[in-house]
């Protein structure tokens, strides 16, 4: 895991190359921001999925109805941080049992396909 500041923008900074369960990162305003990593993806053809890892660096999960993976998209360029593993920066299935107020706690998601979309398979009614 490595830790810096972004010169391009002050203040900035940043975690990346980790693996594992949820991590907590405190920023410079002192506050403390746990979110889970994204442990595997099944989804290849994503442009953040490289080697069936996520490389986005946080993506948002459901629409209210379907805990589908939001920031899925195909193209055939790859994107995001390659040296950082996804997590997941919001969730708006607030049925599931690992959401509080529109964030997961899971330690730790899986993203794979339901039918044939993307989809949390973490997900788990209340």
């Amino acid at each position: 895991m490595g830790f810096g500041v972004d010169r391009r923008r002050p203040g900035q900074h940043f975690l990346s190359g980790f693996r594992g369960t949820a991590h907590r990162l405190y920023l410079t305003t002192g506050i403390s921001m746990e979110m889970p990593v994204i442990n595997a993806c099944e989804v290849e053809e994503c442009a953040y999925n490289t080697e069936g890892a996520c490389h986005a660096l946080a993506i948002t999960v459901g629409d209210v109805r379907h805990a589908h993976c939001d920031t899925f998209f195909r193209t055939p360029a790859k994107g995001g941080d390659p040296l950082g593993i996804g997590q997941v920066g919001a969730c708006k299935m607030a049925g599931c049992r690992h959401n509080s107020q529109f964030e997961c706690h899971a330690p730790g998601i899986s993203v794979g396909y339901v039918e044939s979309a993307a989809n949390c398979l973490t997900y788990s009614p209340a």
